[in-house]
């Protein structure tokens, strides 16, 4: 028998016809989340244009990466469940960089993980909607006042929208092509340079510098570009 919404599904805005966890479908279920955690983080490449270090994740291994069995591992949910097979297939087809990112936020809080996506399903903001836009908040009071996306859970903490939007930005390291020559990057963009010349060349507006692209995140003949 289906279990019944708890009331966070409802205040999140999950309806009955959504899934929720079934721990018996696991034998070790608890220790799911954190695996993926672990494969995602494990498979994170350093980007070294900044002075700061940042991570990104190779856009390829989102395939091996987010796959129904680890979608439903993670979540606990039961492949007898119909209704989170629904929610399985839309995540793998429309939202695996969003489930990244959720992943990457909580970790080991499959419970948080599951009421997100199930929000996020309804209010139809999958991968496409990535990046979310930035958030104002009240520094001196360190609340959510004055803050408003209904696409969000409203029992998130003000530190789990932080974190959600800063984790976002390592899933939209941006692909170069050959023949296109202007990109509209956002500032926050992690760009996927994992070598650069020391040396440069400083003129009166920019740098210029040798750099090597992710091969992941080039389409070029050769492997060095300029930057």
């Amino acid at each position: 028998m289906d279990s019944l919404p708890t009331s966070q599904d409802v205040d999140n805005g999950s309806s009955e016809d959504e899934p929720s966890n079934d721990e018996s479908s696991n034998d070790d279920s608890s220790k799911e989340p954190e695996i993926l955690a672990d494969l995602i983080t494990t498979n994170l490449e350093t980007s070294l244009f900044e002075e700061r270090p940042q991570k990104f994740l190779p856009l390829s291994h989102l395939d091996s990466l987010i796959t129904e069995k680890s979608v439903r591992d993670t979540l606990k949910l039961s492949t007898k469940d119909r209704r989170a097979a629904k929610l399985v297939r839309w995540i793998c087809e429309e939202a695996r960089k969003l489930f990244v990112v959720v992943v990457q936020t909580f970790t080991d809080k499959d419970n948080l993980m599951l009421s997100a996506m199930k929000k996020f399903k309804n209010a139809n903001f999958a991968d496409k909607d990535l990046p979310a836009p930035p958030f104002q908040w009240n520094s001196a009071r360190a609340d959510k006042s004055g803050w408003r996306d209904e696409r969000f859970p409203k029992t998130w903490s003000l530190g789990s929208l932080v974190k959600f939007h800063d984790m976002q930005w390592r899933v939209l390291a941006p692909i170069f092509e050959e023949e296109k020559f202007h990109y509209d990057l956002d500032p926050n963009t992690i760009l996927p340079i994992i070598w650069k010349e020391d040396r440069h060349q400083s003129g009166n507006f920019s740098k210029v510098f040798k750099a090597e692209l992710h091969k992941l995140h080039q389409k070029y003949q050769s492997v060095y570009t300029t930057v």
